[in-house]
């Protein structure tokens, strides 16, 4: 008991207290509210503009080697914080200034990016931080269009495999079609069959296993012949379909060109400045309150 009366606080006296010392108290409070709006003040504009971006599917594959190379898109957003899309940008910005000053890729996009990807969707948002609005809008336009840039060369790359893999599909293809229906040809002209199936099994002259051997290569060189002509028509399509959608991001929305900074936040600053001057204010009270006690 004789302890809690101890920590207890007259809020009575402890008003009269602050009253007594309300030139300090609102000084303290004054002072503190006046330097965070100087900061405030004193702060660099910053201004920000937005790229929305949309994402596509993935290609039509046609094994597993190319469906590694079509099917693996990477991280967008790391991929648009990468040395590749920014350093085009960090060299025109500090063109003439300090190399020291330079930043590297991380560092730049640490400070000027923020780049999200809006949840159970396939929308991402490249919103970039500039000192003017138009720095702002062109930081944001050049990390889409270097990413497009990068991704229209990948694609490109990955469209040359994709071709040289078909052609060594449609090659082996072909030739084993070529080489079965040769062996058909060869097996009926040695053996004299030209007839049609209904006509070979009512001519007793042909073996039944003369027969079997002629339906088996006949079976043989169609299902080649199938297997062939899937491969051209599924090439014909992937070419449709990489003409339509060449690139993996489209873009929505341009970059906005900013009308107002967002940062500093001068208001909230002063109010911050406000409050932590009022909390130092209320501890100056509080000491003053114990020394008084």
């Amino acid at each position: 008991m004789d302890l809690e009366k101890e920590e207890s606080i007259d809020l009575g006296k402890l008003w009269q207290v602050t009253k007594a010392y309300k030139k300090v108290v609102g000084s303290i409070i004054v002072a503190c509210a006046a330097i965070a709006t100087i900061v405030a003040f004193s702060l660099p504009k910053q201004y920000e503009s937005t790229t929305l971006v949309q994402t596509r599917g993935a290609k039509v594959i046609i094994d597993d080697r190319l469906e590694t190379m079509l099917g693996n898109k990477g991280n967008y957003m790391t991929l648009m914080k990468s040395s590749t899309v920014l350093d085009p940008i960090i060299d025109e910005l500090y063109e003439g200034k300090d190399p020291a000053k330079k930043p590297d890729a991380a560092a730049f996009a640490k400070a000027h990016l923020v780049i999200k990807n809006t949840k159970d969707t396939n929308l991402i948002t490249v919103t970039a931080k500039g000192r003017t609005p138009e720095e702002a809008q062109q930081i944001s336009q050049e990390v889409v269009a270097n990413f497009l840039k990068m991704q229209a060369d990948s694609s490109q790359q990955t469209q040359s495999l994709f071709v040289q893999l078909f052609d060594e599909r449609m090659e082996k293809a072909k030739k084993d079609y070529d080489d079965a229906a040769q062996k058909l040809a060869d097996f009926s002209r040695e053996h004299k069959i030209y007839s049609s199936d209904d006509q070979i099994k009512q001519n007793s002259s042909i073996s039944s296993d003369e027969m079997g051997t002629y339906l088996q290569l006949k079976d043989d060189a169609e299902i080649k012949k199938t297997i062939y002509t899937n491969l051209v028509q599924q090439y014909d399509q992937n070419k449709i379909q990489e003409a339509m959608e060449s690139l993996d991001i489209q873009v929505i929305d341009e970059a906005n060109l900013p009308k107002a900074p967002s940062a500093p936040r001068k208001k909230l600053i002063a109010a911050i400045g406000l409050a932590l001057g009022c909390i130092i204010a209320f501890g100056y009270s509080l000491v003053m309150y114990k020394r008084e006690a």
